[in-house]
């Protein structure tokens, strides 16, 4: 079968919402193209050095061995330049795009490194527990009446809210908030918290953007296409959502002639990047802190494949190639690595091929897997089984996870008492305690004005926000916090510690 030939020129988008200069001015030697500028922007970023102390696997841990979110995130944007490379020096690709071929890898190469490192970016401290806890927060402080956990029930409910809730929300602002999700923050945080002077952010390309973009979804759940099983976007981000949209031709039409938003096709690799990595690093992380032996890891393993698959012979050391299980000569820790570095190497071929094997279906934005889905050995499943089962039940994740969950709620209820009090005095003081930058940001984005001096921030009276924004920036600072941070901050404003 010949291979499908997308028009990449239609995706990869080098605009930005802000012209940039930079590159023009004189004496100025800077021969990156613009989606490698991309990457150098997000490198630099506060919010990427944030990452650093948010969970992976295991919340408020100080093993070295043990991921944290930027370690993640620096071995999926590995992963994912090698599933780009693998696609762009593809004999078919090469002989498709013939002379542009090589430019193509250098543009998709430093879209899908900026993207990945990005992934995570808007995670909040204590992992996805974090994400789970501040939106089963505002169901019960928004939908007071009905507060319902499953995804299912959430979005059958939000379809027609109706909520007395005291706080003046459109119904999809109160999404914002019930359906919180780190890929809708993240958003937030590269294009407008990582705030200088206007409400660009990083002003990255709408490319870059395109790709990060997981769920191009600004209305409710619905899993009946792969890019709106999450609500991925924002109210407040709409406008510049608008604009990938059209920058990188991602509006398409289904059968019924209705128009939807579709995958950017590069996000397809990122996402596959982002699952061989945790399920991969993460059984690495569980054996590294003693949960099981590298014998019991492969042997429960094995268990998960053959139930999925309804047999009893298939041995997951076979299925990637893995030759040293019996080996008495090697070190445990060297079985590991190897062990990891085969499964990695399977699940990235899977992927390559899934990808080349379904670029039509992709580009017509009708490809509705996940790259790693279709594998005759259902080997990512079985790994997801394994974890659930021998990783997230473990007794110090399930600690540190209610940890997170009195320091969140405590951290919200607190900001929430002090932004909508009556007293203006006990108002200044959340303006004291919360992040000066997101301050700007919310004034900027609401009035239109930049408060440049600490004196005008000082003095401002946060009652001039409406209530979206101040719950906007309650969140944003929360969910920016560090784990460590997080803690410290709620011992110190619940009177546990000075």
């Amino acid at each position: 079968m010949s291979l499908y030939k997308i028009d990449w020129k239609k995706y990869l988008s080098s605009d930005r919402s802000r012209t940039s200069n930079y590159n023009k001015g004189e004496g100025v030697l800077d021969e990156r193209i613009s989606f490698e500028s991309d990457f150098g922007r997000a490198v630099f970023s506060s919010a990427s050095r944030r990452m650093h102390d948010k969970t992976q696997v295991m919340p408020l841990n100080s093993d070295d061995n043990v991921h944290s979110r930027l370690t993640h995130s620096l071995e999926v944007m590995s992963i994912a330049q090698s599933l780009g490379d693998n696609i762009c020096r593809n004999e078919e690709f090469k002989e498709l795009y013939k002379a542009d071929s090589y430019e193509l890898e250098r543009q998709i190469s430093a879209i899908l490194k900026t993207a990945a490192i990005m992934h995570d970016i808007g995670n909040p401290p204590f992992g996805h527990f974090g994400e789970y806890i501040i939106s089963n927060y505002f169901m019960d402080l928004l939908i007071p009446q009905n507060s319902i956990v499953d995804e299912v029930s959430k979005s059958l409910l939000l379809k027609s809210i109706k909520s007395d809730n005291g706080f003046k929300l459109n119904n999809q602002q109160i999404l914002d908030f019930v359906l919180f999700d780190g890929n809708a923050q993240g958003l937030r945080v590269i294009t407008k918290l990582q705030y200088l002077n206007d409400l660009n952010g990083l002003n990255l390309t709408y490319a870059t953007l395109g790709t990060y973009l997981k769920y191009p979804n600004a209305g409710i759940s619905d899993k009946k296409y792969i890019g709106t099983k999450k609500h991925g976007i924002y109210y407040s981000e709409n406008e510049i959502f608008n604009k990938v949209v059209e920058a990188c031709n991602l509006k398409a039409i289904d059968i019924e002639g209705k128009t939807y938003i579709k995958r950017h096709p590069l996000s397809y690799l990122v996402e596959a990047a982002d699952t061989i990595c945790y399920r991969s690093m993460d059984i690495e992380d569980g054996w590294s802190l003693g949960w099981y032996s590298f014998k019991d890891l492969v042997e429960k393993i094995n268990t998960e494949i053959n139930a999925l698959n309804k047999k009893n012979d298939l041995d997951i050391c076979k299925i990637i190639d893995y030759k040293n299980f019996e080996s008495d000569k090697e070190p445990n820790r060297k079985k590991m690595v190897d062990f990891r570095v085969k499964l990695i190497q399977y699940f990235v071929n899977l992927a390559t091929k899934n990808f080349l094997d379904n670029l039509e279906n992709i580009d017509n934005g009708v490809y509705s897997f996940e790259l790693l889905d279709q594998d005759p050995y259902q080997l990512e499943k079985a790994l997801k089984k394994f974890t659930e089962k021998y990783i997230f039940t473990n007794r110090e994740i399930q600690f540190a996870e209610l940890t997170g969950s009195s320091v969140i709620k405590g951290l919200l209820d607190i900001l929430i008492d002090s932004y909508f009090s009556k007293d203006k005095l006990y108002r200044a003081h959340s303006r004291t305690i919360t992040s000066k930058t997101i301050l700007r940001t919310a004034i900027h984005e609401q009035l239109g004005d930049i408060p440049n001096s600490n004196d005008e921030l000082n003095t401002f009276d946060i009652e001039k926000l409406d209530d979206y924004q101040k719950l906007r920036i309650i969140v944003d600072f929360v969910s920016g916090m560090t784990d460590q941070y997080a803690v410290k901050l709620y011992q110190r404003l619940s009177g546990q510690k000075l």
